[in-house]
């Protein structure tokens, strides 16, 4: 314990002191991050964003075959945050790059904590020192972009900051079109990440037409025919008005649908 209080900002030695007296798993898990190298720590990344999403999808009833890993949410998060970019964004690949950190950094501070029972404040607390602890000062540059998404500041960071709860929503949406009996265990998701806390005005329009097509998919339940279950989130929104103001800047130039084509998106994983 003693060697890992050392490696923490004094600010949080008593707190964190107090804290891992009843939270053996997350001692561990600090200790660790803490004996390794500071230069070698950032390569338990990919093993620690490779792992299932498995505490929330759990408490949903998502069957395990449905259920994403951190490197895959971190992936669509990206993408969309690109794609959708503001037309006001000049550079939508920063937009994904900045979704990207993002992700990775909520992810090992989610690690982190793992399935601690605790108030929200104390998971992002010790999830954070847990993530300054991966990180060496020299790579802080993960943190600093955390942390800007998190402060909202900019009109980028607004909007990489909403594509977390819209990727958690096309996710819902997803499962909720090929596994229609979760409706009502999903009905929790869209609440929680209802307009009020959608920052950006791309990103409540987004919104918008997500509430849209998952009233439409529920409408047509039992009609395949009008609803293509499988599609990604760009294609299903293809299909609604107002698409255009959504969207700019795309990477590859030409249409949405022909973007979109590359790389088609499996019906059981993303």
């Amino acid at each position: 314990m003693r060697a890992l209080l050392n490696q923490i900002a004094p600010v949080d030695h008593d707190y964190l002191q107090a804290m891992l007296q009843d939270q053996p798993g997350i001692a561990d898990r600090l200790t660790a991050i803490a004996r390794r190298n500071p230069e070698e720590r950032a390569k338990l990344v990919p093993a620690i964003m490779g792992e299932r999403l498995d505490r929330t999808a759990a408490a949903l009833g998502i069957p395990d075959a449905w259920r994403q890993t951190r490197a895959e949410r971190a992936h669509d998060r990206a993408r969309m945050a690109e794609l959708f970019a503001p037309v006001k964004i000049q550079d939508p690949h920063t937009a994904a790059e900045w979704a990207r950190a993002d992700e990775v950094v909520r992810g090992i501070a989610d690690h982190v904590v793992g399935d601690a029972k605790l108030a929200k404040a104390d998971r992002q607390r010790i999830g954070m020192i847990g993530a300054r602890l991966m990180f060496p000062k020299d790579r802080y540059g993960y943190l600093k972009t955390a942390e800007r998404v998190r402060a909202g500041n900019s009109q980028m960071a607004r909007w990489v900051c909403d594509t977390g709860k819209l990727q958690t929503l096309h996710r819902a949406l997803h499962v909720e079109s090929q596994i229609p009996t979760l409706k009502e265990n999903m009905d929790m998701v869209w609440a929680r990440s209802g307009g009020g806390q959608i920052r950006s005005e791309a990103g409540k329009a987004l919104r918008t037409k997500l509430v849209i097509q998952r009233a439409n998919l529920h409408h047509n339940i039992g009609q395949p025919a009008d609803y293509e279950a499988g599609t990604s989130l760009m294609t299903a929104l293809a299909q609604t008005p107002g698409k255009e103001q959504l969207h700019a800047n795309l990477s590859r130039g030409g249409s949405l649908a022909a973007v979109m084509a590359h790389g088609p998106v499996p019906t059981r994983k993303r």
